[in-house]
């Protein structure tokens, strides 16, 4: 089971998808809007162009959910990993949150709406590829940095 959208790099490190899935493999690949298309996305900005919004009081849009779009994203490619192994998947959030609604325009958002606030970080992140190796490795990749 494989998550990418962009190949490239797969394929510098001898993987190719296609090769995989006529294998059997089962492959998912997330993106914002298909993996015929350049546009980049995270939960809220997908979701929110996906048409889940409400409207402020006066009338400009706000997110709905936090980050909605990625857990609605991973249970549906999920459901097709379970249920048609072995292929392909293109699995646009968008078009997954879209599916979610009912077409009916947002209404109002109930109560006051909270700005957002800085939340307390709890410590330094790893450098970019700190865990790169170790992963190849328990994927029985062969990686030189």
């Amino acid at each position: 089971l494989g998550f990418v959208a962009n190949p490239g790099p797969l394929l510098g490190w001898g993987l190719d998808v296609d090769a995989e899935v006529a294998r059997g493999a089962t492959w998912i690949s997330i993106t914002a809007a298909g993996r015929n298309s350049d546009r980049v996305g995270f939960g809220d900005d997908v979701a929110a162009s996906a048409g889940l919004v409400a409207r402020d009081a006066d009338g400009l849009p706000v997110f709905v959910g936090d980050a909605i779009a990625d857990p609605l994203t991973g249970l549906a490619a999920a459901a097709l990993a379970l249920t048609a192994p072995g292929r392909l998947h293109d699995v646009c959030m968008t078009g997954v949150v879209a599916a979610t609604l009912d077409g009916s325009p947002g209404g109002p958002a109930t109560g006051p709406v909270a700005p957002p606030r800085a939340r307390p970080v709890p410590g330094p992140a790893p450098l970019p590829g700190a865990d790169t190796a170790a992963v190849m490795a328990e994927l029985g990749i062969p990686w030189h940095c």
